[in-house]
């Protein structure tokens, strides 16, 4: 008997995590050609301030992104890749940060932000 109790806890186990799957984007929020972040935050009571905070940390993710961009920009010698960063940060500049959606695995609370195309 002490088997078959094992096999049905574990068949619920599994069960839970393929139901509980994370969407594709928490892990690449660049997913569909988009250049996106994740904000993470633990699950709290008060739902508004964990959406905003949330929030928050992915547009910050993608403003520090930004920099790496100008950062690298400056560490190259080469005119051409220069200008082609410029190019780019500034269309990055240019977009308006959006939510693309939200999600929630019971522990943890994501938002995932994408610069608008």
């Amino acid at each position: 008997m002490g088997r078959v109790n094992f096999l049905l806890l574990m068949m619920g186990f599994l069960v839970n995590v393929f139901a509980s799957q994370m969407p594709a984007w928490v892990n690449n929020p660049d997913l569909e050609g988009n250049i996106g972040s994740v904000g993470i935050v633990k699950e709290m009571k008060n739902k508004r301030k964990q959406h905003y905070i949330a929030k928050k940390l992915a547009i910050a993710s993608l403003q520090e992104r930004k920099r790496v961009i100008m950062e690298s920009s400056v560490e190259k010698n080469d005119k051409e890749f220069i200008s082609k960063i410029k190019q780019s940060s500034s269309h990055f500049n240019n977009y308006e940060v959006v939510e693309k959606a939200k999600y929630s695995d019971g522990e943890n609370y994501y938002v995932w932000v994408v610069i608008k195309k």
